[in-house]
């Protein structure tokens, strides 16, 4: 396996999210390519990386109940998985 240390966008550019209406909303084809660079770009992921799946990544429960419209939304994540063709990992 890869190594399994998250990459994280920077607050400013993760909390600033045009569009989203509500914490639960899909991913944006914006939020998706950039957790795609970040990730990529981390160099944690291998030589020849290969972006099988990425998607939102729902806040907790908790975090979702304490939410309301006049609050901030928790803060947005995207999952991300790839796997690197040299070695076939994760």
């Amino acid at each position: 396996m890869l190594n399994e240390k998250a990459v994280h966008a920077d607050a400013a550019s993760s909390s600033a999210v045009v569009g989203v209406a509500h914490p639960l909303d899909p991913a944006s084809v914006a939020e998706l390519q950039r957790a795609v660079e970040l990730t990529i770009g981390s160099g944690l992921v291998g030589t020849r990386p290969h972006v099988c799946w990425a998607a939102l990544d729902e806040p907790a429960k908790a975090e979702m109940l304490a939410w309301t419209p006049a609050r901030p939304a928790p803060a947005r994540r995207v999952k991300v998985v790839v796997v690197d063709r040299a070695s076939s990992l994760t």
